[in-house]
């Protein structure tokens, strides 16, 4: 099986997206840990002001407001630089993810080139084949997989059956 596929920003946002609630997804027990997390703050504010109203203190309500108007500032600050640096990160124009790839899938493994390289990874190296939001992965180490969106292939279903068979043979984990 060989085809081209050109690659543009916007899947390598799907791509960059798909990551994000991955790496997410592994560290993360969900739910559960936010709800423990709330509640741990939660508890720290209430011994906080036990021990204010305890020691003859009471609760000044402009200094707090002005507190959680600064946490909040902090915490969108947090953000803003969050999406920043996933700005820097998106790929230039001339690099090696936007642009025309070649692949071949044979016996040997799958064969890529693109303007600045080409590559040859045997049946052993892939890791993980996913496929989901729009996006066939094939991933080669933690972060770095082969995209292949499907609105760009002739017959997304074909290939992904196709690595299926391959994942089954070579002891890919499959999270279709």
């Amino acid at each position: 099986m060989e085809f081209a596929i050109e690659l543009d920003i916007n899947d390598w946002k799907s791509y960059n997206l798909f990551l994000t609630k991955w790496i997410k997804a592994k560290k993360s027990v969900g739910w559960r840990k936010q709800l423990k997390s709330l509640l741990l703050w939660l508890a720290i504010g209430v011994v906080m002001a036990t021990v204010f109203s305890a020691g003859g203190y009471a609760l000044h309500w402009p200094t707090l407001i002005a507190v959680v108007i600064f946490l909040a500032l902090l915490v969108f600050s947090f953000l803003a630089e969050v999406s920043e640096n996933q700005l820097l990160m998106q790929p230039e124009p001339g690099g090696s993810f936007l642009g025309v790839h070649t692949f071949r899938f044979d016996d040997v493994g799958i064969h890529s080139s693109g303007a600045h390289y080409q590559a040859t990874h045997d049946w052993s190296s892939p890791r993980n084949l996913v496929r989901e939001n729009g996006l066939i992965l094939v991933f080669v180490d933690t972060t770095l997989a082969f995209v292949f969106p499907e609105r760009k292939l002739a017959d997304p279903s074909a290939l992904f059956d196709y690595l299926s068979r391959r994942a089954e043979n070579a002891n890919i984990q499959n999270h279709s």
